[in-house]
């Protein structure tokens, strides 16, 4: 509870410290946000990496060991993922990341940015979510 009152805090202070609005210009000063956005990014796409990384060198140490002759429900229990099925997982991140793409993408063509450009990324982050939810229950 303290991190997250703690990361509030420190997210919300140049909000805080620009709280003068004078006529015409933005509340939020446009480089914050591109900050704030570039950060998300990264930590986006370096938690995906991370993660396939994760699943390729999972695979890798599993065939190994069934190499060298351990019974494959030993295997099991040393690899077993700690969340939910990992390639699930990877497959969830592409499909939000392709939505994530497809709204900038939206989000360019319809210039000047506004109040619909929340909508349009709330739209293709909701279809992309959709498309995960009909991949997944084709599979299953």
């Amino acid at each position: 509870m303290k991190k997250i009152s703690f990361l509030t805090l420190i997210t919300a202070l140049p909000v805080i410290t620009m709280a003068q609005n004078h006529a015409g210009e933005p509340l939020i000063d446009q480089s914050f946000l591109n900050g704030l956005a570039s950060i998300l990014a990264l930590y986006i796409g370096l938690t995906f990496i991370v993660k396939i990384i994760s699943q390729i060198q999972d695979n890798r140490l599993k065939s190994k060991m069934i190499e060298k002759g351990v019974s494959e429900q030993m295997v099991e229990q040393i690899l077993r993922p700690t969340g939910s099925d990992t390639k699930e997982q990877i497959i969830k991140w592409v499909f939000i990341l392709f939505g994530i793409g497809c709204g900038a993408a939206i989000l360019h063509y319809t210039q000047p940015l506004g109040f619909h450009s929340i909508a349009f990324m709330c739209f293709s982050v909701g279809l992309s979510l959709l498309g995960y939810l009909f991949f997944i229950k084709r599979i299953k």
